[in-house]
């Protein structure tokens, strides 16, 4: 690659992995190599269910209700009909079994067992998608749809820091950058939906967040969160009007892992009661088979109660347990949320963090803090290229970026990147290991200034996690 875009393109992910994680996790992740968008791993294993392939079934809804409103000259839908939650639930579940077991084919090719491991895994993410839609579809849709309209939904946006053309940063219109051949800083952001108040007009910005858990550490850090402000900021100047608020939707998808004291050669599994209930198959013509979706619970008068013996811990999607449909073409899945789901359970699904509004004062100081971060990225990495240093393995490298040897997460997840820092067998160039691909941008305007260029990148995967 002979030539970079123009613009420098930016957003959370990589500004968050530099400050928070490391510097050279950046460079190499986002701005390394010949083709300038560094490399990402190669998924090996059936991919889990993500963020993304969670909200494809949010993405789905959201556009049935704009051709709704566009169909009913923009009335206000007032509740989804149970058919539509079916479908973009189910859709979103079917696209993820078809890139998961299309990954598994190549994985188990020659392993039966392994194979039977996978389709194991597959039905229970599947479940899990499909379930975490219902559960958002059922406990948070219907307050949105009561109080506004919707607006738009994982739209583009953007801020131009540095202009360099003369039309100015105030101007959030990249096409119009572009064509006058401006050479900023494009900060990119994604809301994942814009809704509008039917009662005062104003603007709620909604982000969707899929955790594992939730915890007081995890909710505070939205209130003053970059993402929320600039993102808020960003969609007030495309809109014309100012955002006013914002709240974060996190659905809670329960930890994966083993039984405590299982043995390593017990497979993981999903703890959430939205992929394994508790089912008694009965003794017809005494008693008939039943259902539950916990196996403790406590009555209308506090005391603790659990299920008799003859249940048994099941998986929701297993065919062999019959479960009795809630209504005629309802999936498994529907039929157990909506039969058997606990109020508790419900209120547990989704919690909802905000609103939090529209920081008036601090939305000039994110804004110069970007743009003070992303002028010595630029600087650094424009001044590699320029020295042909844009591979591991030159020297110059490391003299100019950073480690903070933080090589694994807080969850115990190790770096991405943590065979090339640690000079694994062809180091120097990560795309002969193996194991490592280019990275395709996840943001439509800076995958299209590299395509542009000529530069050839993977086709992106919906299986690809955007973090917790």
């Amino acid at each position: 690659m002979s030539t970079y875009p123009a613009i420098w393109y930016t957003s959370n992910t990589p500004q968050s992995t530099g400050e928070t994680r490391c510097d050279m996790r950046r460079f190499l992740g986002t701005h390394a190599g010949s083709h300038g968008t560094g490399w990402r791993l190669k998924a090996t294993a059936v991919p889990l269910a993500t963020g993304i392939a969670f909200h494809k079934g949010q993405e789905l809804i959201a556009e049935w209700i704009l051709d709704w409103q566009r169909a009913a000259n923009g009335a206000q839908l007032k509740e989804l009909p149970l058919e539509v939650t079916a479908w973009a639930a189910g859709e979103a579940a079917a696209r993820y079994v078809e890139k998961a077991t299309a990954k598994g084919l190549l994985v188990t090719a020659n392993d039966a067992d392994a194979a039977g491991e996978q389709q194991r895994l597959i039905a229970e993410q599947a479940t899990l998608i499909e379930g975490l839609i219902w559960t958002w579809a059922l406990v948070r849709l219907p307050a949105l749809l009561v109080n506004y309209r919707l607006i738009a939904s994982e739209v583009e946006v953007g801020l131009m820091l540095d202009c360099t053309c003369g039309l100015g940063e105030g101007v959030a219109d990249l096409a119009t950058h572009r064509a006058r051949h401006c050479a900023g800083i494009w900060n990119m952001g994604k809301p994942d939906q814009i809704w509008q108040s039917v009662f005062d007009n104003s603007y709620l910005y909604v982000q969707f967040k899929s955790w594992g858990s939730t915890s007081i550490s995890k909710e505070r850090k939205w209130e003053h969160a970059r993402q929320l402000l600039v993102d808020m900021e960003a969609a007030s100047r495309a809109f014309g009007a100012p955002i006013d608020s914002a709240v974060v939707d996190v659905s809670i998808k329960g930890w994966r892992g083993r039984e405590r004291g299982a043995p390593d050669t017990e497979p993981k599994t999903q703890h959430s009661p939205l992929c394994y209930g508790y089912f008694d198959p009965g003794n017809p013509p005494l008693r008939e088979p039943a259902w539950a979706s916990s196996h403790k619970w406590q009555d209308d008068l506090g005391g603790n109660r659990s299920l008799p013996k003859t249940y048994g811990k099941v998986a929701v999607w297993d065919e062999a347990n019959p479960m009795p449909a809630v209504r005629p073409g309802a999936s498994r899945v529907e039929s157990y949320i909506r039969q058997y789901f606990t109020a508790k359970q419900f209120g547990e699904s989704v919690k909802v963090l905000g609103p939090f509004p529209r920081p008036q004062l601090r939305v000039p100081l994110g804004i110069k803090a970007i743009k003070a971060e992303e002028r010595r990225w630029r600087a650094d990495v424009e001044f590699l290229r320029e020295q042909g240093a844009v591979m591991p393995g030159d020297p110059l490298v490391d003299d100019v970026i950073g480690r903070s040897w933080e090589c694994t997460d807080y969850d115990g997840t190790p770096c991405e990147f943590q065979r090339v820092c640690n000079r694994h067998p062809g180091w120097e160039d990560p795309e002969s290991m193996g194991m490592y691909e280019r990275r395709r941008p996840h943001h439509a305007p800076e995958a299209a200034a590299v395509l542009a260029l000529g530069v050839e990148l993977p086709e992106d995967e919906e299986g690809v996690d955007d973090g917790e």
